[in-house]
């Protein structure tokens, strides 16, 4: 059983139809906040309008993957990120960013 737990990002259910949740402190849960701050652009939230990356659209190609990694390391210094972008063989607009999570402590998720 977990002391403190937190909704699992991004939101599910588990085959229980229980809420996915993760400990607190867990590299699931720095995993967690780092998608939530990745998946909103400042300004979006009203009750929190600091939290989030630069608007991604309109970035050159390819993408600033340093400042995308700095702008999320602010917001939550427990994690250490490595990100990498890749390409659509289709559409050379399209970008995929893939954020690999750890912690000090050396786990990933």
């Amino acid at each position: 059983m977990t002391e403190l737990s937190h909704f699992a990002a991004p939101f599910g259910f588990d085959a229980d139809g229980r809420a996915r949740v993760v400990e607190q402190d867990t590299v699931e849960h720095v995993a967690s906040c780092v998608f939530n701050i990745a998946s909103c652009p400042v300004g979006a939230l009203v009750a929190a309008p600091d939290l989030g990356i630069s608007d991604p659209m309109g970035l050159a190609i390819p993408i600033d993957t340093a400042t995308l990694v700095a702008e999320i390391g602010e917001q939550e210094p427990r994690a250490v990120l490595i990100a990498t972008e890749s390409g659509s063989s289709l559409d050379s607009t399209i970008r995929t960013i893939q954020l690999q999570t750890s912690t000090r402590g050396g786990a990933n998720a």
